[in-house]
């Protein structure tokens, strides 16, 4: 029969105050994209991953002119203007 328990605070979690202004995601207003602008807020490898897909996504929708794209039907086509794309959204 246990008499006794101990808690441990680990600290695994620190509490504190996210800053009220984030970074922006698009840096540089054009091609200069920052994964994870939200870590000051949660600094997680799942939150990165979600905020990784989130920049994927925005990409895919400023190079369709913001059309709702889902990978089900994405069919990319060989252009011309496939070498330039990026350089040009």
């Amino acid at each position: 029969v246990r008499k006794e328990t101990i808690r441990i605070n680990w600290a695994a979690y620190p509490q504190y105050h996210a800053p009220e202004i984030f970074a922006p995601f698009i840096l540089d207003g054009r091609h200069l994209y920052y994964v994870n602008a939200f870590e000051n807020a949660a600094s997680t490898m799942e939150t990165s991953a979600v905020a990784a897909e989130n920049i994927a996504r925005l990409i895919l929708s400023r190079y369709f002119g913001k059309v709702s794209v889902h990978s089900s039907n994405l069919n990319l086509k060989a252009s011309s203007q496939e070498e330039d794309a990026h350089l040009d959204l």
